[in-house]
């Protein structure tokens, strides 16, 4: 899926490590590959693929309270929305 972000910070030791701005929500990404060099503060077109390993399954959540929350400084996020034809809705 392709979105429009902001670029908030690059990690000064792992420069694969990128932290994005979608709206109020904020994701630290590993960016596979980029055609130009990226600049904090600019916006990209993003196309975003989720990864889950370690054996996560996704679960049925009763929470109507839809979230994106980074473990630790890790890329392991805890996120809570709405799954609809493999696409996940996070607000309108």
């Amino acid at each position: 899926m392709k979105y429009y972000a902001k670029l908030i910070a690059i990690d000064p030791y792992i420069e694969e490590q990128a932290t994005f701005a979608f709206g109020q929500y904020q994701l630290c990404c590993f960016i596979n590959s980029s055609p130009w060099a990226l600049n904090t503060g600019n916006i990209y077109l993003l196309e975003l693929g989720l990864c889950f390993i370690n054996k996560i399954k996704p679960e049925l959540s009763k929470d109507k309270c839809f979230i994106i929350k980074q473990q630790q400084d890790t890329f392991t996020h805890h996120i809570n929305g709405y799954l609809f034809e493999n696409k996940l809705i996070l607000s309108n």
